[in-house]
């Protein structure tokens, strides 16, 4: 049985004249009551008494009438609303980021959202770390994932931290602690040390000027790289030691090998600004809101402006 036995006999059932409801339903008297007779089939009952002058319906066939015409109208309501759906004005949000780690790193977060948000469609934005900011000032993106932010930009933007990354240290697979779980900054001092470009990472080479001078070493920097890749080919070719944020990498190439860094001297923070005068800002809130509880190393305590 399908939607249209039930709009046949409804037209047959509101006429009681063959002629004028195959005349309403495109169709020839004949064929019209071809498919009555096949829907009474399916019911296993007849829905008109036939014979008289003038068609009437069976219990039966008045029973179905009324169900009948319920359930052509909330067909023809979930129809429209399907339609209207379809027509409504798609909301957008543009994502500035710097690779594309993010997506599997926050990848349920990003599901519960469009979960939650059906009419919002998500828009990625991939740049430079260094270009990330720039587009967000300049309206290129709503929001954006950056790892250096400056006082500044907490005047007109919200600035939550969703987690805080240790650093792992990139050793040559031959070097004396490359089997080691873990090691300290202090087995590292006499090391020669691949760096971060800052014009391309901002922060990333002071984080280790940082962590040096406290503890009171000048690190020896062969090379400022302005990649992943870049970091492990020097660690490979040069026998320096470099370092990366956890949990960004994927399987190391050959020829390095991966050592957590213990205390976590070094540490690489991925923050989430927006502007606070955004058109969309309950769904750039609730965005936020979501990629915050979704991290695995925790975030700690979130900062705002």
């Amino acid at each position: 049985m399908e939607l249209r036995h039930m709009r046949y006999f409804l037209a047959l059932a509101d006429e009681r004249d063959a002629k004028r409801a195959a005349r309403l339903c495109g169709l020839t008297p004949s064929l019209l009551g071809r498919h009555i007779v096949d829907l009474e089939e399916s019911l296993g009952c007849s829905l008109f008494r036939r014979g008289a002058s003038r068609l009437s319906l069976t219990a039966a066939g008045q029973v179905f009438y009324e169900r009948s015409k319920e359930l052509l109208a909330s067909a023809a309501k979930a129809a429209g609303e399907a339609r209207a759906v379809a027509a409504a004005p798609v909301s957008e949000i543009r994502v500035g980021h710097y690779g594309e780690w993010w997506k599997k790193r926050y990848a349920s977060g990003l599901r519960r959202y469009s979960r939650e948000s059906p009419d919002v469609r998500l828009h990625e934005a991939c740049y430079e770390p260094s270009a990330v900011l720039d587009a967000l000032k300049e309206g290129e993106v709503d929001m954006a994932l950056l790892e250096e932010v400056d006082l500044g930009l907490r005047i007109d933007f919200n600035i939550r931290r969703l987690e805080l990354r240790p650093a792992v240290v990139v050793l040559p697979s031959g070097h004396r602690h490359a089997r080691r779980r873990w090691v300290s900054f202090a087995d590292l001092r006499e090391e020669v040390w691949v760096a971060w470009d800052e014009r391309t990472f901002p922060g990333r080479r002071n984080r280790l000027l940082a962590a040096a001078q406290k503890a009171h070493f000048r690190p020896c920097i062969a090379s400022d790289e302005q990649s992943e890749d870049g970091v492990f080919a020097q660690v490979s070719f040069s026998n320096a030691v470099g370092y990366l944020p956890a949990g960004l990498h994927g399987t190391p190439p050959e020829g390095v090998a991966l050592v957590s860094l213990k205390p976590a001297v070094i540490e690489f923070p991925v923050y989430l600004a927006w502007r606070k005068d955004a058109t969309l800002i309950e769904q750039l809130d609730l965005f936020a809101s979501i990629l915050l509880g979704d991290h695995e190393w925790g975030a700690g305590p979130g900062c705002s402006s």
